[in-house]
């Protein structure tokens, strides 16, 4: 089982990195007037993912016992690994404007 710090870092990830990859691309529909109700909808909880993000890393800022900044290292590094994954896949073709 996992301690309490491991589980906030994961949180900040997921809150942080995951699917900021998403949030981009539904940005890039933005900027060219698609999909108007999709991307005010991502606009806000795009918004509400960045507060919990800021939550969890000043809650682990809080913490009396910490990660080895190692461990902290290898999840935060999973995590962008995923979403690199993730967004490789999902967008495996060139999107002018989008990088």
């Amino acid at each position: 089982e996992n301690s309490f710090a491991e589980r906030v870092v994961a949180f900040a990830c997921v809150e942080g990195i995951l699917f900021s990859g998403s949030f981009c691309a539904i940005y890039w529909l933005k900027k060219r007037g698609l999909m108007p109700g999709l991307t005010f909808s991502n606009e806000l909880i795009s918004r509400d993912e960045g507060l919990h993000a800021e939550f969890a890393c000043m809650l682990y800022g809080m913490l009396q016992h910490k990660l080895p900044e190692d461990v902290a290292h290898s999840i935060v590094g999973a995590a962008v690994e995923a979403e690199r994954c993730f967004i490789c896949e999902a967008l495996s073709c060139d999107l002018i404007g989008m990088n």
